[in-house]
């Protein structure tokens, strides 16, 4: 196999835009627990349970993206 050394200018230049919506149902649902959820000084397990019992995925998501996992 040949091979072809590709300048930043020619990948830059054979790019096109991807229409497409990152949104569906579960990340409409994890943005709406953000939004609804209260801002607090301190959170406890009731917190946590609350979060958990209402939509478990949800949840789930939600605290990867706070712990950045």
């Amino acid at each position: 196999m040949k091979r072809y050394r590709q300048t930043l200018e020619e990948i830059l230049s054979a790019l096109s835009p991807v229409d497409t919506t990152w949104m569906d149902d579960h990340s409409v649902a994890v943005v709406a627990a953000m939004s609804e959820f209260p801002v607090k000084p301190h959170y406890d397990r009731d917190d946590v349970a609350g979060l958990l019992s209402a939509d478990f995925n949800t949840a789930i998501t939600l605290f990867r993206l706070v712990l950045t996992l």
